[in-house]
């Protein structure tokens, strides 16, 4: 209980509660009566960071580790009803289960079961308490009552969570103002940002600033008007801060043996150790966008450049680096000897 416990007063030191002025964060201003039992109702409105989403799919181990589920606990809930997904999970790839990590390996298997008979509480008549769905965005909230509407086009969890046609296709936020709650811990907007960090930098697929404060403003007023509710929210965290996004910008370094005066990617070990080709010469990783000074590199790129993708060869290291064939031909050896595979891709 003390572990629990002490999640709960951590996860509240995390989070603001709305209407709360940032110049005196001490004295909020709550939307309840000072009579009203603020705690008797609890529910949660998010993602995958609200729903236990983990190894890139949903599975009842994972759900009841939901931060939701154990706050609720914490505030001594004995009802706290989640979208419960039976063993061996369901993943978000589709026909896959959840990722396992065996013999050194990341993979995942084939889900050889119908995914409608994982769910293992999906006949309780109203709406689940804890309504995050992953990969929502904050437009999602508020408009997407399956998987279709949903701004992917395409997630299935949409349909797992929300359950319509059976609740008249109703969004979150309208599941989650059915439930006349007292408590709404709402946590939504880094899947409005984090697609421009999984899509290598790709910023058309970020929610312009004054976009997310619109969207972000109606769903506040929505429930603040519909509910009397006390609403905690969390802040987005900085992507860029996740190790998927920033594991190789440790190795980035300048290269003035061959002329590279800015730093770039360089060619390191399996230990991830940037490789000395001799007298303190380290190559760049070769990659299409090399001329641009490539910055982050993420973990697919990782796993590409094990199989010696972006690893360069004798012909890059002519004409690319502008090395002599036989100085070019001993780094290869030397790359061969660490254990790369210089493929020159």
């Amino acid at each position: 209980m003390k572990k629990i416990n002490g999640l709960l007063i951590f996860f509240i030191g995390l989070l603001f509660i709305v209407g709360c002025e940032v110049k005196d964060p001490s004295q909020p201003q709550l939307n309840v009566t000072k009579s009203q039992l603020a705690l008797s109702k609890v529910i949660a409105v998010g993602n995958s960071l609200t729903a236990g989403f983990q190894s890139a799919g949903m599975l009842e181990d994972f759900q009841m580790h939901s931060y939701p589920y154990f706050v609720a606990m914490s505030m001594g809930k004995t009802e706290f009803q989640q979208p419960l997904i039976g063993a061996p999970g369901i993943g978000s790839t589709p026909g896959k289960t959840p990722l396992k990590f065996e013999n050194g390996k990341i993979s995942s298997d084939d889900l050889t079961v119908d995914p409608r008979t994982l769910l293992k509480n999906a006949l309780l008549s109203r709406p689940y308490d804890n309504l995050g769905v992953p990969g929502a965005t904050l437009s999602d909230v508020t408009n997407a009552y399956n998987s279709t509407s949903s701004e992917s086009g395409n997630n299935p969890f949409f349909d797992m969570i929300l359950r319509n046609p059976n609740f008249g296709n109703m969004t979150q936020l309208q599941q989650a103002i059915v439930l006349n709650p007292t408590l709404i811990m709402l946590w939504i907007g880094n899947n409005d940002v984090l697609g421009a960090a999984l899509g290598g930098g790709d910023l058309d697929k970020i929610t312009p600033q004054d976009v997310f404060k619109t969207r972000y403003t109606e769903l506040l007023s929505k429930l603040r008007q519909n509910t009397h509710s006390v609403i905690i929210g969390a802040n987005i965290p900085y992507v860029t801060d996740i190790p998927f996004i920033n594991t190789l910008d440790i190795i980035f370094r300048a290269v003035p043996a061959l002329g590279i005066n800015n730093p770039v990617p360089v060619v390191f070990d399996a230990n991830l150790q940037p490789v000395d080709f001799g007298g303190g010469l380290y190559l760049p990783l070769l990659t299409e966008e090399f001329q641009l000074g490539v910055t982050h590199l993420t973990i697919p790129a990782l796993s590409a450049y094990q199989q010696g993708v972006g690893v360069p060869d004798s012909a890059a290291l002519v004409n690319v680096y502008g090395l002599q064939p036989a100085q070019a031909s001993a780094i290869v050896q030397g790359m061969i000897a660490a254990g790369l595979n210089p493929t020159g891709v």
